[in-house]
């Protein structure tokens, strides 16, 4: 469900996420508000963070979680729970090129991630 009044342009987005209290997506120029996850989500995102940690670095790649953005398109924006990038970033806030992207499903989310997300 988008949350502001009018659209937001990527540059006021990527403003107003520097300093938000919460996350927020970015759909063509709408911001959707991120949930709080549960215990068992945010255990198995630490468990692979932990498996995946080793593997990405031996091979030169960066690991970000949680809170870095990845770039889908040039209008949007989304919060994966985990992404290998082995392509130097240019920006500190998001991720453009990723090798490897997780999503752990919920039953809130499940249809948005393996539909849209996916595609995306």
């Amino acid at each position: 469900m988008a949350i502001a009044e009018k659209k937001l342009t990527v540059e006021e987005y990527l403003e107003l996420e520097k300093t938000s209290e919460i996350r927020h997506e970015y759909v063509d120029g709408e911001l959707l508000a991120m949930a709080g996850e549960k215990r068992r989500h945010n255990n198995l995102i630490r468990q692979l963070v932990l498996v995946l940690t080793s593997v990405a670095l031996q091979k030169g790649c960066e690991l970000v979680f949680e809170s870095v953005k990845l770039r889908t398109r040039t209008t949007r924006y989304r919060y994966p729970d985990l992404v290998v990038s082995c392509a130097p970033g240019d920006d500190e806030y998001f991720v453009d090129n990723p090798c490897f992207v997780v999503e752990v499903l919920s039953d809130s989310t499940a249809q948005t991630d393996i539909t849209k997300k996916l595609e995306e």
